[in-house]
C-alpha cells in the first residue's frame, strides 16, 4: 500500500479548494491494480477500548475543542476559533455551552452518522474537552474525544480548506479563513459536510486517491457533485473496519451462527437478501454515484472474515441461494501517481454454504466459480418449517462487496392422501400407501409427512387426514379400524380373521402394522384399540358372548400355531 512514514502526530493530510475536471480518453487494458482506496493504518485503540485487527468494528468519540485551545507545533501552532466562526456563518442558535443546540451541530453529527451507516464504525459525541493542545493527546471518555475538531486561519480563501491527522490521532482542523465557501447553504451545507466527511476519511486511515473522473470523496480536491462517501471510500472503510453488521451483538458481529443476521420470514415465491446498494452489471468506466439513502453495503473484508445470515420458512419449500461478488470497474491511483484499472468485483473468491436448523449440519455449498463469479445453491428441499442459516466466506486477503439472495422459488409439492384423486378417502388410498410402505417405494407419491421416507409415520398421517375428512374436525381413524367406520370392533376383527396368516400388504385386509403379513402382531394392534371409537362420545357395543368365546379361543390358536 501507499504509506507515508513518520509518527502519527506528524502525519496529516489536507484537502484543497481547487476543482479538477479531467477525463482520460482512449481505451484501457483491464487489469487489477495492486491497491485501491489507499488505506493506511487503522485505529487499534480508542477511548472506548481496543478495536481488534483489520475488519473489526471500532467506536470513535468526537467533539469540539473550546475556542482559544492551542494547536501543537505539528498542527502549525495558533489557537482555535472554530466555534465563533461557525456561529458567524451559520448561526449560534441559543448560544451557551451546549453545542448540540447550535444549528451547525447536526451537520457534523449527520456526517459522522453517515460513515456509521455504511461501515463497521460507530460514533459517540463527547461534550467534554479538557483544553489540552489540539492534536496533542489521545481520547479519554469524559475528558476529551478521539476526534477533536477545531479551526484557525490557514491560508484564507482558496487552496487549503482543512487538514486532518491519521490514526491513531483523528484531530481535524478547518481553515476559518474560508467563510464564503463554508457559509454556502446549498445542499444543506454540502460544502461543509463533504469536507467533514473527507477529512474524517483521513481520520480513519484513508490517503488521497485519484480517479479518472473524480468521483470519490477521498480525491485531493473538494468534490461537491455528490453527497458523502462514495464507492471506493466505503470499500476502504470495510477493509479497515468491516461492514455495518460487524457491529451487531455488541460489536461481536455475525461471524458465528449463533449471531447470524436475520433475513426474516421468506414466503412462497419471495426473495430476501442484502447488499443491494452495490448495483450489479455496471460496465467499465461507468461512474455510479452513491446516494445518501444507500445503506445496504455488505462485504467480506479478508480471508478470515465469516458472515452468517438466517432465514425462516413456515412451510416445506424449495430454496435457492445466490451469492454475487459486487463492484464496479474504474481507473484510480495514488495522488499524483499512475492510475490503473481496478476491478472491484474480482477482489476475493467467495463461497457460500447452507446449513440446517441446528446451524451445523451442512445441506449444500458452492465454491467452484472462482474470483468474480457468482456462486449458487439451487433447488434444495427444506422439508421442515423453521430457521435455516447461510454462511459467506472468502479465500483471498482483500475486501469484497457482495450481494446475497435467498429465494423460496416454489413451495414443495405436498402429497395429498387421496392418492387416486377420486375425491374419496377410502381403502383404495390407504391400501396403496401400505403397499408402498411394504415395498419401500418412492416417497414422491406417498410421503404425507414430508420427511423423505414412506413408513408408519405416513400411515398415521393418512389416518389423521382421512379421519378429518370423513369423520369430522379433529377426528382420526384408530389403528385396527380395518373397515374405516370410525370404530374398532368385531367387524375389524373379522377382517383380520379372514386374512390371517397370509401375505397381504393392505390395511383393509387386516395388515394393521404395515409389514406385509397379516398375523398375530396385527391382532395385537386391533386388541389394543378394541371397542374404542374415533369419537370418544360414541358408545361402542360390548361384544356378544359368542364373540368373547372367540376372542378367548384365539389365544389358544396362537399358542398352538407357534
Amino acid at each position: 500500500m501507499n504509506k507515508k512514514t513518520g509518527t502519527a502526530k506528524q502525519i496529516r493530510s489536507r484537502i484543497t479548494k481547487l476543482a479538477v475536471i479531467a477525463m482520460i480518453a482512449g481505451s484501457a487494458v483491464l487489469t487489477n491494480s495492486a491497491d485501491a482506496y489507499r488505506l493506511g493504518a487503522r485505529w487499534t485503540n480508542t477511548a472506548s477500548g481496543p478495536t481488534g485487527s483489520g475488519g473489526s468494528p471500532a467506536t470513535l468519540t468526537w467533539g469540539f475543542v473550546d475556542d482559544g485551545t492551542n494547536f501543537t507545533n505539528q498542527a502549525g501552532g495558533g489557537s482555535s476559533d472554530l466555534i465563533d466562526f461557525l456561529d458567524d456563518i451559520i448561526g449560534a442558535g441559543p448560544g451557551g455551552n451546549d453545542l448540540t443546540q447550535r444549528p451547525w451541530f447536526p451537520l457534523f453529527e449527520d456526517t459522522f452518522d453517515r460513515w456509521a451507516q455504511v461501515s463497521g464504525l460507530s460514533y459517540i459525541y463527547e461534550p467534554n474537552d479538557d483544553g489540552v493542545n489540539h492534536s496533542g493527546a489521545t481520547g479519554q471518555l469524559g475528558v476529551r474525544a478521539d476526534v477533536r475538531i477545531g479551526g484557525k486561519f490557514i491560508d484564507g480563501s482558496g487552496n487549503t480548506l482543512a487538514f486532518n491527522f491519521f490514526p491513531t490521532n483523528g484531530d481535524m482542523t478547518f481553515d476559518t479563513g474560508d467563510a464564503a465557501f463554508y457559509g454556502r447553504s446549498a445542499g444543506n451545507y454540502l460544502n461543509l459536510r463533504n469536507v467533514i466527511a473527507h477529512e474524517h476519511g483521513h481520520g480513519i486511515g484513508h490517503f488521497h486517491v485519484e480517479s479518472a473522473n473524480g468521483r470519490f470523496l477521498m480525491e485531493p480536491f473538494i468534490q461537491t457533485s455528490f453527497d458523502g462517501p462514495q464507492f471506493d471510500d466505503i470499500l476502504g472503510a470495510h477493509r479497515g473496519y468491516g461492514d455495518f453488521y460487524e457491529k451487531s451483538f455488541n460489536g461481536l458481529g455475525n461471524d458465528v451462527v449463533t449471531r447470524a443476521t436475520p433475513l426474516g420470514l421468506i414466503g412462497d415465491g419471495e426473495t430476501a437478501g442484502v447488499g443491494y446498494s452495490v448495483r450489479l452489471g455496471t460496465g467499465p468506466g461507468v461512474a455510479v454515484e452513491v446516494q445518501p439513502e444507500d445503506v445496504d453495503f455488505v462485504s467480506i473484508d479478508d480471508n478470515s472474515d465469516t458472515d452468517f445470515f438466517s432465514f425462516t420458512i413456515d412451510n416445506p419449500a424449495s430454496v435457492d441461494v445466490l451469492l454475487s461478488p459486487a463492484g464496479y470497474i474504474y481507473r484510480e491511483g495514488p495522488q499524483n501517481g499512475t492510475q490503473s484499472t481496478y476491478r472491484t468485483n474480482e477482489l476475493n473468491d467467495l463461497n457460500v454454504a447452507l446449513f440446517d436448523s441446528n446451524g451445523t449440519s451442512l445441506l449444500a455449498s458452492a465454491s467452484d466459480g472462482g474470483v468474480g463469479v457468482p456462486e449458487e445453491i439451487s433447488d434444495i428441499d427444506l422439508l421442515s418449517p423453521g430457521e435455516y442459516f447461510v454462511r459467506v466466506r472468502g479465500t483471498l486477503n482483500d475486501a469484497q462487496f457482495y450481494q446475497l439472495e435467498v429465494s423460496v422459488t416454489e413451495p414443495m409439492m405436498m402429497v395429498n392422501g387421496d392418492f387416486n384423486d377420486d375425491g374419496i378417502y377410502d381403502c383404495s388410498d390407504i391400501d396403496a400407501l401400505v403397499a408402498d410402505v411394504v415395498g419401500a417405494g418412492s416417497p414422491d407419491d406417498f410421503d404425507l409427512n414430508a420427511d423423505g421416507v414412506v413408513d408408519g409415520g405416513d400411515v398415521d398421517a393418512w389416518l389423521a387426514e382421512a379421519g378429518e375428512v370423513n369423520l369430522g374436525d379433529g377426528m382420526a381413524y384408530l389403528p385396527g379400524d380395518g373397515n374405516l367406520d370410525g370404530v374398532v370392533d368385531a367387524s375389524d376383527f373379522n377382517i383380520w380373521n379372514g386374512s390371517k396368516f397370509t401375505s397381504v400388504p393392505a390395511w383393509c385386509s387386516g395388515d394393521y402394522n404395515t409389514d406385509g403379513v397379516v398375523d398375530a402382531s396385527d391382532f395385537n394392534v386391533w386388541n389394543a384399540n378394541k371397542f374404542t371409537s374415533s369419537d370418544v362420545t360414541v358408545a361402542v357395543p360390548e361384544p356378544s358372548a359368542a364373540g368373547l368365546m372367540l376372542f378367548a379361543g384365539l389365544g389358544l390358536l396362537f399358542r398352538r400355531r407357534r
